[in-house]
């Protein structure tokens, strides 16, 4: 009998829990507590990132998506054009509903965002009233002042997978500390505009002041109609182990492969170094480079694509391996073994490079050549 009065208590339980699931499903079908959910989800979102986050409709679907249309990522700079950081024409985020109902001061936390057209708008300016020198450090209120450190880095996402279409990276520089001039030829640093057409990305977050990611693949052009295609991880923001005198900047990207009409280059690792975000608007002697080459094929034409020289070059490198450190106009490479497929010239070689590039200053390359072989064409 007490079996019996058992099973009947939980037949009963079944039912309740099962109304209670379908009132649950009904109740989120409704578009003000659609509203509600999707409110409280940005206002939780804006809390941990420290700005506002805009939108013109918000909508659920249950359980575990929100779709918000005409978002924005908003915060006042002393630029206007550096005002919005990020906008998307659509977004679906998927997460649990304990995610989004979570209180708390540890970040957005999603399993996957779809965006259609995003837009990255960074603009690099000159040093405002809090040091900062870019609409994203100034946004996020990230410290770039190396006396107001130490400081505890914010932790504002971590995202399982993004999928990107129909996008658009723009950086305008607006810093007046620099002797840059755009030569009409390739990118113009001072003013990208780069459409990404699609993109796979793993691992996306925003953790104790760094942004990391896994590249699965991204396809993109550039206004002056460069197109490239790349793959591998990257990383860029606070330098945790800089010590006392160091750099606070780095940026790592490692495993990479990127390939273009004329090229192929295979990355085991790269790296900037920098101080401020500033700094990028004088590239060639303020970004302190690293970087290791396998087997790759590098064209002039790549070359002229983003420094504006050597446009009319047929040179095309077979590189075996290679190695290289320092700015572009103090840069040191070694174990360079290369082959010009064009005039079939081959070297093995250490040499450096200094002033060489849009620079007033006597170009000087002195080099140790370990082998050389050439062909007449290649003195022609």
């Amino acid at each position: 009998m007490a079996k019996k009065r058992g099973w009947k208590i939980i037949a009963r339980a079944a039912e309740v829990i099962a109304v209670a699931l379908a009132a649950a499903l009904l109740v989120l079908h409704i578009p003000s507590v659609q509203a509600y959910l999707g409110h409280k989800a940005l206002a939780k979102a804006s809390k941990a990132m420290g700005s506002e986050i805009s939108f013109s409709k918000v909508r659920l679907v249950p359980f575990r998506t929100l779709v918000i249309e005409d978002a924005a990522l908003v915060g006042s700079a002393s630029y206007a054009k550096a005002d919005t950081l990020l906008y998307a024409r659509k977004l679906s985020a998927t997460f649990s509903l304990k995610g989004l109902l979570q209180a708390g001061d540890e970040g957005v936390y999603l399993d996957r965002l779809n965006a259609e057209g995003l837009l990255f708008n960074y603009v690099i300016f000159d040093p405002d009233s809090c040091a900062h020198t870019g609409n994203l450090t100034h946004i996020f209120k990230i410290v770039e002042d190396k006396d107001a450190l130490p400081y505890e880095m914010p932790d504002l996402f971590n995202i399982g997978r993004v999928y990107l279409k129909d996008s658009k990276v723009r950086m305008l520089n607006l810093s007046s500390d620099s002797d840059y001039k755009y030569s009409g030829h390739g990118i113009n640093w001072f003013d990208l505009d780069l459409d990404i057409h699609t993109a796979r990305l793993r691992n996306m977050k925003y953790l104790g002041g760094r942004m990391s990611m896994d590249i699965d693949d991204v396809q993109a052009t550039e206004k002056c109609g460069f197109s490239v295609r790349a793959s591998g991880s990257m990383s860029t923001g606070f330098n945790p182990s800089a010590g006392p005198g160091e750099p606070l900047g780095l940026v790592e990207v490692t495993g990479a492969l990127i390939t273009d009409e004329w090229s192929r280059l295979d990355i085991p690792y790269y790296a900037m170094i920098y101080e401020k975000s500033s700094d990028f608007s004088d590239y060639l002697n303020k970004i302190d480079m690293r970087l290791r080459l396998r087997h790759s094929r590098l064209a002039m034409k790549t070359v002229a694509a983003y420094s504006g020289i050597f446009a009319d070059s047929p040179v095309l490198l077979d590189i075996r391996k290679g190695s290289a450190r320092g700015p572009v106009n103090d840069l040191h490479v070694q174990g360079l073994d290369l082959t010009d497929l064009y005039s079939g010239t081959s070297a093995d070689l250490d040499f450096v490079m200094t002033n060489l590039i849009l620079s007033d200053r006597e170009p000087d390359i002195a080099a140790d050549v370990r082998s050389l072989d050439f062909t007449t064409r290649s003195l022609t």
